[in-house]
């Protein structure tokens, strides 16, 4: 607020050259507008003293009472600002909260500045006062800079090291490796929210456990748990690791996997520090990281199998034993209901072992397989001469085509029927031979027409005692015709082949001929016989492949019927 006075006139202030030599002017009852009314008043002195002098109102304070009221509300109002703030540093104290204050430095009050003091024409002082303007209260967000405390939470970690997998081979699709087969998982372990990096580090080393230093830093990626399809992050060091933490913050539950490739070898197998301030001289165990090889995986799929199915061979093996049938006295057979038999080979029995493990066949029913169809029966042998009942003392007689031409031959009858008539024979006569001879001649020309392998005039075959033989007849020598002349077709034997020829020759590739391998193949086996537990199951094979080797082997032995292939 500023008084605002008139100069006097320029005779009086010109002749004042100092604030003493205007006190002393003033001093004169003649120049005292305090005694115009007998009685002296100090403000008119000093009204009149600043109006003659501005320089002397430095040296005087004006009171007025709006002013100085106003002064003491502006006081009374900074005084409970800062009692407030003084209040909440102290709240935000008690809360745990690091609380870092810079105190404002206060402005310096200013000197009030008194304008010009101006006297109206009848000598009267008049006093303007212009109120000044409410300073805003400035506040800084520097001033007061506080540092939340972070929430701590433990988040729990899985490590999955990554195994080196072999190349697939060339000409060949990779194989699916089961998940366990990719990684070696190690942990888990647990770690605050409010670690720092390198403590996240040393957690790790233990885990595993290697050196910090020989951790791949710039390799790690992580994930959440849940959902399992999350997008694997790379970790990227200290900058990364916030952004981790910051994940986990109100996730539950709070579980990372953590990938990385297996740390590098040391040059020497030095002690670090595990944090806790002990020594440990272990090392990363990288024999758990090598994958077994193709033959490691069918031995162990091998003993497996035998450890699965044991118990059910064994079963069968007692059930079924050896010349368990009297027609095949060297085999274990199964005979169902409907009289077909099957030979119980260890192939069947292991087939049978399996299904009966998975519980899809009994000890009295195999399974529906192609190792117990229609195909794969057997059938009694033929019957012989050894099976014919015949007298103690009976002779034998020298059968030749021309005695065999010489018996008269009547229409054949069915083999059962013959069999069931089958007694002994009666004495004959000269002209008719013996049923028993008939019965010989025709199983005779069912071996030759089915065989055809031996002659008649080397085979010796004994008869019971009957009369002799009629002479021939020329209707006799018309239904038995000579075949003594007739060649028999030689049957081609299987040239041995190599697995490699037979390979390159009919385009095999190479995963396809280590398959085979397995299965111990030779060119021109009946593989068509083999189950879906040996050729798929244990070689490997699919479904497409298995049926193109089977055609091959067809055509190599078409191809051998078409003399392609000799004995090498």
């Amino acid at each position: 607020m500023v008084l605002q006075t008139r100069a006097a006139s320029s005779n009086t202030s010109a002749c004042v050259e100092s604030e003493d030599d205007a006190l002393s002017y003033m001093s004169g009852p003649e120049n005292d507008p305090s005694l115009a009314s007998g009685k002296p008043d100090i403000t008119a002195m000093v009204k009149a003293t600043m109006a003659d002098v501005p320089k002397a109102a430095l040296r005087f304070k004006v009171t007025v009472p709006k002013i100085v009221e106003k002064q003491a509300s502006e006081r009374a109002k900074r005084q409970a600002a800062k009692q407030k703030k003084d209040q909440s540093k102290q709240k935000a104290t008690t809360k745990g909260k690091n609380a870092i204050t810079k105190k404002a430095t206060p402005s310096s009050s200013k000197r009030k500045v008194l304008g010009d003091v101006s006297e109206s024409d009848t000598g009267d002082v008049q006093e303007e006062v212009q109120p000044r303007k409410k300073a805003k209260p400035s506040v800084k967000e520097d001033d007061e800079d506080v540092v939340e405390a972070q929430e701590m939470y433990e988040i729990t970690a899985y490590i999955l090291v990554e195994k080196t997998l072999p190349p697939p081979q060339r000409g060949s699709r990779a194989a699916k490796v089961a998940e366990a087969d990719k990684y070696l998982q190690r942990g888990p372990f647990k770690f605050k929210s409010t670690d720092s990096y390198s403590t996240f580090l040393v957690a790790i080393s233990n885990a595993l456990p290697c050196p910090v230093l020989n951790i791949l830093q710039d390799k790690i990626t992580w994930k959440p748990q849940s959902p399992k399809n999350a997008t694997a992050l790379l970790l990227g060091g200290a900058t990364g690791y916030p952004a981790l933490i910051e994940t986990f913050r109100n996730k539950k539950p709070a579980i990372v996997m953590l990938t990385m490739p297996p740390p590098s070898k040391p040059a020497d197998k030095p002690e670090w520090d595990t944090g806790e301030g002990k020594q440990t001289d272990k090392e990363f165990d990288y024999s758990n990281l090598e994958l077994p090889s193709t033959g490691q995986h069918v031995v162990e799929q091998r003993i497996q199998f035998d450890k699965a199915v044991g118990p059910f061979k064994q079963e069968l093996l007692a059930k079924y034993p050896i010349g368990n049938n009297a027609l095949f006295p060297q085999k274990r057979i199964y005979a169902d209901k409907m009289g077909s038999y099957w030979d119980l080979t260890d192939l069947r029995i292991g087939v049978w072992a399996s299904h009966l493990a998975r519980g899809t066949a009994t000890l009295d029913s195999p399974p529906i397989s192609n190792q117990f169809d229609q195909a794969g029966r057997i059938h009694p042998p033929r019957a012989s001469t050894a099976s014919i009942p015949r007298e103690a003392a009976a002779p034998t007689i020298a059968l030749t085509p021309t005695a065999l031409a010489a018996a008269a031959i009547p229409a054949p009858a069915p083999a059962p029927a013959l069999a069931a008539t089958l007694t002994p024979a009666p004495a004959t006569t000269a002209a008719t031979p013996s049923l028993m001879e008939l019965i010989m001649i025709n199983m005779l020309q069912q071996q030759l027409s089915s065989s055809n392998a031996n002659r008649l005039g080397t085979s010796a075959i004994a008869f019971p005692p009957s009369a002799a033989l009629p002479p021939a007849t020329a209707s006799a020598l018309a239904i038995v015709p000579d075949i003594s002349h007739e060649p028999a077709e030689p049957r081609r034997a299987i040239p041995n082949i190599e697995l490699t020829a037979f390979c390159s020759r009919y385009a095999i590739d190479d995963v396809d001929r280590k398959r085979l391998e397995k299965l111990e193949f030779r060119p021109g086996d009946d593989i068509e016989q083999l189950s879906p537990a040996e050729w798929r199951d244990f070689a490997g094979f699919l479904q497409l492949s298995w049926s193109r080797i089977i055609r091959k082997n067809k055509d190599f032995l078409l191809d051998i019927k078409a003399g392609v292939w000799k004995d090498n």
